[in-house]
């Protein structure tokens, strides 16, 4: 398929013969020559059961819910309730981390132990704009950040934090789907 040319004709020409070497070639898989046996009726029982096969997968596709930091929100959702932070929400400063609302979401949930999914869902409203006023610990906001729902900026002051464009679609998924029922 390398030769010299001199201007387009001669590419066209090599083209041409190029392809005609591979169409005589045997030992090249995937061709279908004329002189052969096709089973037209076995070819379409494959086109039929591909284009089924396919419809199917699309309305699977279009079933899901988009993706949010990598992963479907309910696999999300699994993750965070999956974290149990109650151990680290200490008596002492229970008031700054949101405690009684946290409890709230837990009751609302049925779970027995305060999660991350109830510790995003307190956190959400005020991580709309950034702030630096979030009365939590830092160890549990930055596993938001680690999981891609929380944005964080350094600053001379500190750091500021915010819902990633991912944390806002969950934020919405949340709402949407498990605290409107």
């Amino acid at each position: 398929m390398i030769d010299y040319w001199e201007d387009y004709k001669d590419i066209k020409i090599g083209i041409d013969k190029a392809l005609d070497d591979f169409r005589l070639r045997d030992d090249i898989p995937g061709w279908i020559k004329v002189e052969g046996n096709i089973n037209f009726a076995t070819i379409l029982a494959n086109y039929d059961s591909l284009s089924s096969e396919n419809i199917n997968l699309k309305k699977q596709l279009s079933s899901l819910s988009p993706p949010i930091a990598g992963l479907q929100p309910d696999v999300l959702v699994k993750q965070l309730k999956a974290e149990n932070i109650e151990t680290q929400l200490s008596k002492d400063n229970q008031r700054d981390y949101d405690y009684n609302e946290l409890a709230q979401i837990k009751e609302k949930f049925g779970d027995t132990n305060i999660n991350m999914l109830h510790y995003f869902i307190v956190k959400r409203k005020r991580l709309n704009t950034w702030t630096s006023t979030i009365h939590s610990s830092e160890n549990l906001l930055h596993k938001l950040v680690g999981k891609g729902l929380v944005d964080i900026k350094k600053e001379s002051g500190g750091q500021r934090y915010m819902l990633s464009k991912d944390g806002i679609a969950f934020s919405n998924y949340v709402t949407d789907k498990l605290l409107s029922e």
